[in-house]
């Protein structure tokens, strides 16, 4: 394979270099697309390859080639990266927007809460000079203990409903930035393995209806 071929660059040395040889056969990296042009470029001190002198003008015209198709898929990461950024910022306004409004929300509920607590603990033991605030905001019958209690069970449950929607969103956000890096993650790798395979692997996404997925499942399968 093209990774196999890397462990030769440590080979200073060496200066000749046959896959395609007419006494011993064809090495199996001959099946692959470009391999001379890979070989070209990640080994530039050979100058001989499948029995035949390399001439300057093939490693450069390797090189160039190589190059290219390196700044194509550097490209497509890059891209792919960014669309992350843009993804995981939008969302983060999204979720900050939503818990600013359900903490509007829930501050609005806790003054209710606690006004009542204030008047109903007035009632209880019968304090004189009980402030009209908690009757201005919650619209109940002051003299009467049990409707506040009512409608203060009502308010504690709202609370914490709202304490609980607000953790629920800082999961979900959390949640879907962790899918969206880890999916730019698998992309990405999938693009690098299609760049250290010279092209000769393609990686996509295949559909039932697609011409060429029943073949291949087979042959997984197989």
């Amino acid at each position: 394979s093209f990774k196999d071929l890397l462990n030769l660059t440590r080979a200073s040395s060496l200066r000749k270099l046959a896959f395609n040889d007419p006494d011993f056969g064809d090495n199996p990296v001959c099946e692959l697309c470009n391999y001379q042009t890979y070989v070209f470029f990640h080994l530039q001190h050979l100058t001989y390859m499948d029995t035949l002198p390399i001439p300057e003008e093939g490693k450069q015209l390797a090189e160039a080639t190589y190059m290219k198709k390196k700044m194509y898929y550097n490209m497509r990461i890059k891209t792919l990266k960014r669309n992350t950024t843009n993804i995981n910022r939008k969302g983060k306004d999204a979720f900050l927007e939503r818990k600013n409004a359900l903490t509007l929300t829930l501050n609005a509920l806790v003054r209710q809460q606690k006004d009542l607590e204030g008047v109903l603990y007035s009632i209880q033991h019968k304090s004189e000079g009980i402030g009209s605030g908690g009757a201005d905001v919650v619209s109940c019958d002051c003299n009467d203990p049990e409707a506040i209690k009512k409608k203060l069970k009502l308010l504690t449950e709202a609370v914490e409903s709202k304490r609980q929607e607000i953790e629920s969103t800082e999961l979900m956000m959390k949640s879907i930035k962790t899918q969206v890096c880890s999916i730019s993650d698998y992309n990405t790798s999938r693009l690098i393995v299609e760049l250290e395979t010279g092209g000769n692997i393609r990686l996509e996404d295949g559909k039932p209806s697609d011409v060429w997925y029943s073949s291949c499942v087979d042959l997984v399968n197989s």
